[in-house]
């Protein structure tokens, strides 16, 4: 197993806060079953504890263990779209830990499109056998951290929180965001690097 890979799963899953590498912002993720990690978490952020975060997973196979089954054109949707930074919201399955899932019981996943050096991420979200949720690093309300240097400085002397070294973040763009509908459509909450051009080709074809 990479060192990367063992130093960040051995802290995630011990309760630290960890910084991450995604294919859009650095990240600050924590094992959603640890209630005091979430709590720490909020806290450094000035975060509402009730606001949940989108979950990184490795494939759309892994998305579909946690979520309830997706209209059919979704299906083969995704598999033209991810990986990519574009977050889906759709409904959580029964087993997706409660402290990701929404009042209305959606849950927002996300499958990264990493750049080459941070792939071994992949192998982390894998190990941890569940959604592995991810927030900006700021305080809220505030702006991102769009390198590493910037989050660490964030970070730096905090408890309970595991710095990596030194990552390349090459999106700097936060993900597009969409909900699916009911009726197998889908709204744009938030604007982002995957156009909705592109969603719309990938869902209806590019006949439309």
């Amino acid at each position: 197993m990479p060192h990367q890979v063992e130093h960040m799963l051995s802290h995630w899953k011990a309760g630290d806060i960890c910084l991450h590498p995604t294919d859009t912002l650095p990240g600050l993720s924590f094992d959603p079953d640890n209630a005091e990690a979430w709590e720490r978490l909020a806290s450094l952020k000035g975060r509402d504890e009730r606001k949940t975060c989108i979950c990184l997973l490795p494939s759309l196979a892994a998305a579909k263990q946690f979520w309830k089954p997706l209209p059919s054109v979704w299906d083969r949707a995704l598999e033209k779209l991810w990986p990519a930074s574009l977050s889906v919201i759709w409904q959580a399955a029964d087993n997706c830990p409660v402290s990701l899932v929404r009042d209305d019981g959606s849950v927002a996943f996300r499958v990264p499109l990493l750049d080459e050096s941070n792939r071994w991420m992949y192998e982390v979200m894998a190990q941890v056998d569940k959604p592995f949720p991810t927030t900006s690093v700021n305080q809220s309300g505030k702006a991102s951290a769009n390198d590493w240097q910037d989050a660490r400085m964030f970070l730096e002397g905090g408890a309970g929180v595991y710095i990596p070294s030194s990552f390349a973040v090459p999106g700097g763009q936060a993900s597009t965001v969409i909900r699916i509908k009911g009726d197998g459509d889908f709204d744009i909450l938030r604007p982002g690097p995957c156009e909705q051009q592109h969603i719309e080709e990938a869902l209806h074809g590019s006949t439309r």
